[in-house]
């Protein structure tokens, strides 16, 4: 999906092909917010796997331009290339209180678990505690936060099942520049509608999720 499906669909709702009231910096400044709201309420919407060099000992960051941290998946070797042994999740109440000196344990390079919090999102843990030397490489799963979206051609990050809640959000942006009672009350439409779409696509997995395990969450 690229930025002009939705740009397209905006001039022509808004009656405005030639960019007098609403220019196109304008509309694709909302796009680019559009966007990134989605991905705040539905992480998922933008996710990357990605091989990450690990720092020395158990404390690690998420890569720039994430939002927050999602998995690590399987260990990659010295070189990011070279796939071994899956990663497995962990508790941080369970490893403090069968192992409180998890942290200063020898080093290794593989890892075994990770760890992380949901009041910390750009930081997680991994164990055993890595070297400085030589280099440990893991695959994880990270949500990303969009890029600006510079023109009409630009590719979207996230896929086209979300081009409706972020048209949603650019009439409800767009509307909301003008006064007027009429399109005020039409923007806050939009705006509901925005989060009804989300809300029906998270509600949507979630059911698909159920049917996956055969019951209820």
């Amino acid at each position: 999906m690229k930025a002009e499906d939705i740009l397209s669909r905006l001039t022509t709702q808004l009656k405005d092909p030639t960019g007098v009231r609403w220019n196109e910096i304008d509309l694709l400044e909302y796009i680019t917010d559009g966007q990134r709201q989605v991905c705040l309420l539905v992480p998922k919407a933008y996710m990357v796997i990605e091989s990450v060099k690990l720092a020395a000992g158990t404390e690690q960051t998420v890569p720039a331009g994430s939002s927050q941290f999602g998995a690590a998946l399987v260990n990659m070797g010295s070189d990011g290339d070279t796939r071994g042994p899956a990663i497995n999740e962990s508790e941080f109440s369970d490893m403090n209180r069968f192992n409180p000196g998890w942290q200063t344990d020898p080093t290794s390079t593989v890892v075994t678990d990770f760890m992380f919090e949901y009041d910390n999102p750009l930081t997680y843990w991994v164990y055993p505690p890595v070297p400085s030397t030589p280099d440990v490489w893991i695959k994880i799963r990270t949500p990303k936060i969009p890029a600006v979206v510079t023109s009409p051609g630009a590719l979207m990050n996230v896929n086209d099942l979300y081009l409706t809640p972020i048209y949603e959000y650019c009439m409800y942006r767009a509307l909301s520049k003008d006064a007027q009672t009429k399109n005020t009350i039409e923007a806050e439409n939009h705006r509901q509608r925005f989060f009804n779409a989300l809300g029906l696509k998270v509600e949507a997995d979630k059911g698909h999720r159920q049917r996956q395990r055969g019951g209820d969450e």
